[in-house]
């Protein structure tokens, strides 16, 4: 899969989300992303991420989004 907001070296966001919900107690991960499509989001709901919002919606929804997840809302 190409086109990834995150360049980074051997992995890409969802690869390191992956990992990061694997631990034990891990935190809240939101993907933001300019590539808003169906296959990346299915991708970061497999990873166990807890959202995601693209990079158009940033200023509207990630607020209100984060306090959804903290505040035992839905998103």
């Amino acid at each position: 899969m190409s086109g990834r907001d995150i360049a980074m070296p051997q992995m890409n966001g969802i690869e390191a989300a992956r990992i990061i919900k694997s631990q034990p107690d891990p935190p809240k991960v939101i993907i933001v992303t300019l590539y808003d499509n169906a296959e990346y989001r299915n991708e970061g709901k497999a990873a166990g991420t807890d959202g995601f919002v693209s990079k158009s919606e940033f200023g509207t929804r990630l607020l209100p989004f984060i306090h959804a997840l903290f505040g035992g809302g839905t998103a």
